[in-house]
C-alpha cells in the first residue's frame, strides 16, 4: 500500500479499479468490477456466518435463528 498511495492520490483515484478503467476503458473496468463484487459478497457472508456461529455457540441460540440475528446486528 505504501508504494501505491502517493501516485493514486496524485491521480485523484477513488477506487482501486480507477487506474484500470482509465488505461483499458470503461468496459474492462466494469468487467473487473464483477470479481470484486463477488469477493465482497462472499466475505460478507463469511462474516455473518462467523457471527452467527459465535452467537449459537456462546449464547446457546439455535443456528437457524442466529443467522438473521447476526445479519440484523451487522445492519444496525
Amino acid at each position: 500500500a505504501l508504494l501505491f498511495v502517493k501516485p493514486m492520490r496524485k491521480a485523484q483515484y477513488v477506487t482501486m479499479l480507477d487506474p484500470f478503467q482509465q488505461r483499458y476503458g470503461a468496459k474492462l473496468g466494469g468487467l473487473l468490477f464483477l470479481p470484486a463484487l463477488i469477493g465482497d459478497l462472499l466475505w460478507s457472508a463469511a462474516v455473518i456466518k462467523t457471527l452467527a456461529t459465535t452467537l449459537s455457540f456462546v449464547g446457546g441460540v439455535d443456528f437457524k435463528i442466529s443467522i438473521p440475528t447476526a445479519a440484523l446486528m451487522i445492519i444496525t
